[in-house]
């Protein structure tokens, strides 16, 4: 069941990564970066990426602080709710 949880962490994180460095072209660096939202999910992709880094290349299990990190990926839905418009 972890190898499962493992491979869909991994797969979502390549997507937000992916996006991340989409809207860096598109908005350019100076333009993404004076978004809150932005910088929050840049922040984020970061800690991911050294998540990834300790968790597979060094094949330690990331625990700890590292799986604290993942929690701040939830944060995230907040991006979400400022698109919503009120009824």
């Amino acid at each position: 069941m972890n190898g499962i949880y493992e491979w869909i962490n991994t797969g979502f994180s390549l997507v937000f990564i992916f996006e991340m460095f989409i809207k860096l072209i598109g908005h350019g660096f100076s333009s993404y970066f004076k978004d809150a939202f932005n910088t929050f999910d840049c922040i984020v992709v970061l800690m991911t990426i050294l998540d990834l880094f300790v968790s597979n290349l060094l094949a330690f299990e990331s625990g700890g602080a590292f799986t604290a990190l993942r929690t701040f990926r939830l944060l995230r839905i907040f991006k979400l709710a400022k698109s919503w418009k009120k009824l």
